[in-house]
């Protein structure tokens, strides 16, 4: 419900829901500057973007869209109005582009000047490379470091202003009512900066899906959700086959909502992600292997050391493989999944490394599997790790 006294209003309908380029549009109308802007959502590496196709005054639209030079009758408000209101959606493949910037210290995926069209002025779109940062930082790279006008770097920052104290009212009762949208807490902020500069780096705890997520767990007292049990709903069946439409096995799509508190959007990114890779791999393989089968496979990849201590081995009953409702990042830290432990061994033996070898150092750092593979990786090593491989290492790997 719209307030009284509101600014602004947003409509979404869908044009031509049954034909096969069906768009979806968002309209928004500005009461102030008597405004009306129309976007496209368009798909693109399975998110949603805004693209601006028609604005009732340009003057006020962050994009140049070509003027309506048609003589038809009209209002005379639409007079000056530019773009195409009824422009529907191109169908049209899409490629992610993705890279690790070990200057920043995290991920970025690039972002087509096209995703941006009426959400960032023109001028920038035209002028800078944007990089999506996985800390939720946009960041544009000068297309010609020594133009005139545009010889610098930019940062687009989110930032998140005091909703209670910019946009709640308060009625004659003293009674506070939430603003109609959230989205107006949100300002974006652009920060030139000169191309001598470093570049902010980026921070972890900084995710965007992890900011997205406060909004969602803002009534949860502090409690940590981040392994809660999965409700058994309709909406959870409908966000799994959601997801497996788009490739995933069902233990790792289960996994990702179980993560992102059956967020399917927060779940798609997160399956993205290669630094969840063991834990999916973890997942899958709890799915479709029995639990002597996974004792079998940790036994073989001990290598002739396990054998030689058979009562080390005996001693322990088997621990269970974990349910599609256990968070397999625990499981690995306790030392208790013989999924996770499995999981992690086949990553380390992909990239070369051998199974004893990788079974120790996963042993030697508790589960860790950046630990175990930088162990792994240092030369100094060397020497230690052929003779594990060699089944001579028995002494060194007791003590």
């Amino acid at each position: 419900k719209l307030p009284s006294d509101g600014q602004l209003a947003r409509l979404i309908g869908c044009v031509d829901p049954e034909e096969e380029d069906a768009t979806w549009k968002e309209v928004e109308v500005h009461r102030e500057r008597g405004l009306i802007l129309c976007y496209n959502l368009i798909s693109h590496g399975r998110r949603c973007y805004r693209q601006l196709v028609f604005s009732s005054d340009p003057r006020f639209s962050l994009h140049g869209l070509a003027p309506n030079t048609r003589r038809d009758p009209r209002p005379r408000s639409l007079c000056d109005a530019a773009g195409d209101f009824k422009l529907k959606r191109v169908q049209a493949p899409s490629l992610c582009v993705r890279r690790l910037n070990k200057e920043l210290g995290g991920y970025e995926t690039y972002l087509p000047p096209r995703l941006l069209q009426g959400l960032i002025p023109s001028a920038l779109l035209e002028s800078f490379y944007l990089w999506h940062g996985d800390d939720g930082v946009i960041r544009g790279e000068a297309m010609d470091e020594s133009s005139q006008w545009y010889g610098y770097s930019i940062e687009v920052q989110l930032s998140e202003r005091d909703a209670d104290a910019d946009d709640a009212t308060a009625d004659p009762n003293g009674k506070r009512e939430e603003p109609a949208s959230r989205e107006s807490a949100w300002t974006a902020t652009v920060i030139r900066r000169p191309l001598s500069a470093a570049p902010t780096k980026m921070d972890s705890s900084r995710r965007m899906d992890i900011m997205v997520r406060q909004e969602l767990t803002s009534s949860s007292h502090g409690a940590s959700h981040a392994d809660a049990d999965l409700p058994d709903s309709e909406q959870t069946q409908q966000n799994l086959m959601a997801l497996m439409s788009f490739g995933g096995s069902l233990p790792a799509c289960r996994l990702a909502l179980q993560k992102c508190h059956n967020d399917v959007n927060l779940a798609a990114q997160w399956l993205l992600d290669e630094t969840n890779r063991a834990e999916v791999l973890a997942a899958e393989i709890s799915f479709t292997t029995t639990e002597q089968d996974l004792a079998s496979f940790a036994t073989a990849v001990s290598g002739e050391q396990q054998r030689q201590q058979p009562a080390a081995s005996s001693d322990e009953a088997p621990a269970a493989p974990p349910t599609d409702r256990a968070a397999p990042a625990q499981q690995a830290a306790a030392g208790g999944s013989h999924a996770v432990v499995t999981g992690m061994l086949r990553l380390l033996e992909e990239e070369g490394f051998g199974s004893a070898s990788s079974k120790y150092a996963l042993e030697l750092y508790g589960g860790d599997y950046s630990a175990a593979r930088n162990w792994l990786t240092d030369p100094e090593n060397a020497l230690q790790l052929a003779l594990i491989e060699s089944g001579e290492g028995a002494q060194s790997m007791s003590t």
